[in-house]
Parts: structure tokens; sequence; C-alpha cells
């Protein structure tokens, strides 16, 4: 399935922009409102071969209604579940200047939630910065200097991206099937699955149940060699050969 990436920054750092930038089409609402962005946004990409799922939040501030803190709420849970934390902040002269503690505890706030995953500043609107200045406000922290907007930056950004691919964790998180076969067969099976599910919710009698369930089992069967004496030997006998005397 790939890398689960988040954005996550205050309104109006960007965040939409990037998506946009780094999907190469207008899938987020881009404008100067603050809190545009109320839920989370999915994507999916590829970056030379390596899938890629960007996924667009919340931004965070104080004082937002109760739809926005339900997707500040989100903005976190989906943090959680992320390898990879793209931390998208205002770099304008001005605005460090003027919001220089909040957004210090900003950095501190999505630090302690991604403790365990990996976590890339991204100084955007940095066109409308000073360089000095940002070395001087990040200090110690690692981070890379882009402008959405102006697409200045995303080549560093995707080979950044690319270095931060982690390969064995998502092999140790994810099961990875390389046999379309077998691909087909548990997606068949899952099928068959829900279809069992729907029966349970709809009451329907055990017996047409069994059937999806037997479907199911069939699939996977498939998968580990299992072998149905009925449908596959005798099956393949009289469908190959004229069976005489």
């Amino acid at each position: 399935e790939g890398m689960k990436v988040v954005i996550a920054g205050r309104p109006n750092a960007g965040k939409s922009s990037l998506l946009n930038n780094l999907v190469g089409k207008e899938s987020a609402i881009v404008t100067d409102i603050a809190g545009t962005t109320r839920d989370v946004m999915r994507e999916h990409i590829h970056i030379d071969g390596m899938p890629l799922h960007i996924i667009d939040t919340a931004g965070l501030r104080e004082g937002a209604d109760e739809v926005e803190k339900i997707g500040i709420e989100r903005t976190f849970e989906k943090i959680e579940q992320s390898a990879l934390v793209l931390h998208l902040i205002d770099a304008r002269s001005a605005n460090l200047k003027e919001h220089a503690a909040s957004i210090r505890e900003e950095i501190a706030l999505i630090e302690e939630k991604a403790h365990d995953k990996q976590l890339l500043i991204l100084a955007n609107k940095s066109d409308q910065g000073d360089e000095g200045e940002l070395k001087a406000f990040f200090g110690a922290h690692e981070y890379l200097a882009i402008s959405a907007k102006e697409k200045h930056g995303l080549e560093e950004l995707l080979e950044k991206l690319k270095a931060m691919y982690d390969w064995k964790q998502l092999a140790a998180s994810q099961s990875i099937v390389t046999n379309a076969r077998h691909l087909s067969a548990l997606q068949n099976s899952l099928a068959d699955i829900l279809k069992v599910k729907e029966g349970l919710a709809m009451e329907i009698t055990g017996d047409l149940l069994s059937l999806d369930i037997r479907a199911a089992l069939a699939q996977l069967g498939s998968i580990i060699g299992e072998v149905d004496v009925d449908k596959d030997i005798l099956g393949a006998i009289f469908g190959k050969f004229c069976i005489g005397k």
C-alpha cells in the first residue's frame, strides 16, 4: 500500500497547495480563508515506483469552531497512523517575527505527537523570507525551505521523500503480495466475506450465508494449494478427456 505521509500545520501555511503540487492536480481547495480544510484529504502518488499516501489535514489553531476541532482531532489521529509527517510552517519573515512563540509551541506539539515517526519541517513561502533568519529561527531543527505556490524546492522535497522511504518498516507492518493471482484471490475472498457480513446484518439464513463462506474459503484455498476433489480433479478429467466405458 505504500507509506502514509501526513501534511500538518497551521491554517494558510500552504498545506493544500503542497498537496496539489505533489499529486499534480487541484485536489484541495486553496483560498486565503483560514480553515478551508476541515477534514482529512487523501491522495495516492508514486515517486519512482514508490507508492505514497499523501494526507492533507485540518489546520492547527486555537479558537477553532466545533467542526474544525473535530478536524484537528483527526489530524492527530492521522499523525499517529503515519510513517512520515511533513510539518508545514509559514516562513515569511513577518510571520516568524509576529508568531514566533506560537510557532515554537506548534513545533514542540508536532514533535510530541510524531515522537516515533519520521518528521520533516517544511519552511513554506520561503521566497518571502530570509535564509539567515530561517537558520537562526529553526536552529538545530532540520528543515527544508520551499515555496508551494512558486514550486520552489519541490524537487529537493521529492528527493527527501525517496530518501526517507522506509522499506523495512513497511515490510514489517504490511503484508506483501507478489503474485497477481494471489492478489485477485484475496480480493475475491474479501468480497465474499463482505457479502456474509451484509447477510448477517440482514438476518439472511445460514444455508445461504454458507454459500459465500465456502466461496471465500475456496479463494483462500487456491492460494495455499488446497484442492477441491469434486470441482478440480473430476472437473479437469471430464473437461479435458472423453470418458468411454
